[in-house]
């Protein structure tokens, strides 16, 4: 016992070391949250510090600021192959790549069609020039959407809380070598894997976050022929042809409604109502019969 109260005071100082170098100037309420509010002290010029095994600060290195861009675009222009080539051309030359491209048909007014639907990651440096290059593809911009989200704090609170969760592990580490009974040990090994598996956690949404901020979305729709005002052409024979169509069709419904409705009401008619009004009309005669 007095060996297992010796191992847990020295996770509880170990804990408690980290969380002190980890925490901004204004103390927390408890290790974990001292250790997050030290990764957001100063998002946009951090030099946040954090404990190292041996004692020494260390500090978090200012990082730029990391934006998500996107965009939408719609174009129309007469050659729907040649400008999906020349958009990958662009991609290409932009130092990105087609995620994907996907080809299928339409009609418009009568005549068949190909709509080319492209996704495009671009690096984020080359985000607005490969939008400009695109756009020349076309003999028609029919639509545009840019969209940005700044993702810098939450990149840095990430990074900030991936160092303090590492100087925990180191701790750990050096309290399990001091472990004296299979007990000790497999207890500090419990936190040993918590720590672990949220390092691990943070890391992958670290390297999103960098994936996405690095590069930059576009995707891309190719048509021809595109009309700037849909509008229906007037057809004489054809809105009689289709006046004929819907009078047949709800006459049939009224048809077959009628049928539905007498096959559910024949059984009633026959079970229920035929023999009660033979009924009521037996008692009207014994009632003549009576008054006779």
């Amino acid at each position: 016992m007095e060996r297992r109260g010796a191992v847990w005071a020295m996770i509880l100082l170990s804990v408690s070391a980290c969380s002190k170098a980890s925490a901004p100037a204004a103390e927390a309420s408890s290790h974990e949250t001292a250790g997050d509010n030290a990764a957001v002290a100063k998002p946009m010029a951090m030099s946040a510090a954090s404990a190292t095994p041996g004692g020494a600060m260390v500090n978090v290195e200012r990082v730029d600021r990391r934006i998500i861009r996107n965009a939408d675009i719609g174009i129309d222009t007469d050659d729907v192959i040649d400008a999906e080539r020349r958009a990958s051309a662009i991609a290409e030359e932009q130092g990105g790549y087609v995620a994907s491209s996907d080809r299928s048909s339409r009609a418009s007014d009568g005549e068949p069609g190909i709509i080319v639907n492209m996704v495009l990651r671009i690096p984020s440096d080359h985000f607005m020039a490969s939008i400009d290059r695109l756009e020349k593809l076309a003999s028609r911009v029919l639509e545009q959407r840019v969209s940005s989200d700044d993702v810098t704090e939450e990149f840095i609170d990430v990074k900030a809380r991936v160092v303090a969760q590492r100087t925990l592990e180191a701790q750990f580490l050096e309290i399990l070598t001091q472990a004296r009974s299979v007990k000790d040990a497999l207890e500090v090994n419990t936190q040993l894997a918590e720590v672990r598996t949220t390092i691990e956690r943070l890391q992958g949404r670290q390297r999103y976050l960098e994936n996405q901020t690095s590069i930059s979305t576009i995707k891309l729709a190719i048509t021809h022929g595109v009309p700037l005002v849909s509008a229906g052409r007037f057809a004489f024979a054809e809105s009689i042809e289709r006046a004929g169509a819907d009078l047949l069709n709800v006459s049939a419904a009224i048809v077959h409604g009628g049928i539905r409705v007498l096959g559910v009401l024949a059984p009633i008619l026959a079970l229920v109502v035929l023999p009660g009004l033979a009924a009521v009309r037996a008692l009207m005669r014994r009632r003549r019969r009576a008054d006779a």
